[in-house]
């Protein structure tokens, strides 16, 4: 059984969909409307369980969402069948090719970008974004920045816990290109915050060690740039937080058919 087969069932209790996301998301969907809300549509590549496609979905928005893994989808489909239809199993470069588009607004969440095998195929991936967005559409990608993180060292990330699930994760830079992604997920016994037990009062332990990619702000824009599509804004978060020396996230917003812009940062 995969590391995201067990998780599936927990991940929306460890991760639940950032209301600032679903906000901005939906603001840029209705920006320039005529015809209201639900006209425009929406794709999240690499959705998990699509809890923001269907938290956009009761908003009234027309949003669409695809993962790799069959297990994420099958959890999200499960938790709210309204919206099952709407989640299916797709690699993320394949947008283009979804039933529904072009479409107004797509989205790549989370630090989805850093497992893509290569920064080669990140170039790839969003030198195809301009297929899967009609003319003025919009882009919108977030990723983690680990330029502060010295090769060799590692830092943890805040423990994730729910009820009855933990989640402990760490980052280690290899090299200069690759940070390692190490994760236990804890199910059962004190794990959560009510401890949902798995036993007579045991935990089970689920580990897992993924290579992801080490990616520069400067490299997204540049690639965002090549592809045809215009930077508007370069944030620290989904509220237009302003980048800080220790901001590690990071959230871009592109569009096409405008006139280039530099998007002005950094790293």
């Amino acid at each position: 059984m995969s590391f995201y087969e067990i998780l599936a069932p927990w991940y929306d209790q460890l991760f639940p969909t950032d209301p600032a996301a679903a906000s901005l998301l939906t603001a840029l969907l209705r920006r320039g409307q005529t015809s209201g809300p639900g006209q425009e549509t929406l794709l999240d590549l690499g959705c998990g369980t699509g809890s923001l496609v269907t938290e956009l979905c009761r908003r009234g928005e027309n949003a669409w969402g695809t993962d790799r893994s069959s297990e994420m989808i099958a959890a999200g489909r499960q938790r709210d069948p309204r919206w099952a239809a709407r989640l299916s199993v797709a690699a993320m470069e394949a947008a283009a090719a979804h039933k529904e588009a072009p479409f107004a607004l797509v989205s790549c969440l989370g630090n989805t970008l850093a497992h893509l095998s290569s920064h080669d195929e990140v170039r790839r991936f969003v030198a195809g974004l301009p297929t899967a967005v009609y003319p003025q559409g919009a882009v919108v990608l977030q990723f983690v920045v680990v330029s502060a993180l010295a090769v060799g060292t590692s830092r943890h990330l805040p423990k994730l816990v729910a009820e009855g699930v933990s989640m402990s994760r760490e980052y280690h830079r290899e090299s200069p290109e690759t940070i390692r992604f190490d994760a236990t997920l804890t199910v059962g016994g004190a794990a959560g915050g009510v401890g949902v037990t798995s036993g007579p009062g045991k935990s089970q332990h689920h580990r897992t060690s993924q290579q992801l990619l080490v990616l520069e702000t400067s490299e997204i824009v540049s690639m965002l740039q090549a592809a045809g599509l215009a930077v508007e804004a370069v944030t620290a978060g989904f509220s237009g937080e302003p980048l800080e020396p220790e901001s590690w996230v990071r959230v871009i917003t592109a569009r096409a058919g405008q006139i280039l812009d530099t998007g002005g940062d950094e790293r």
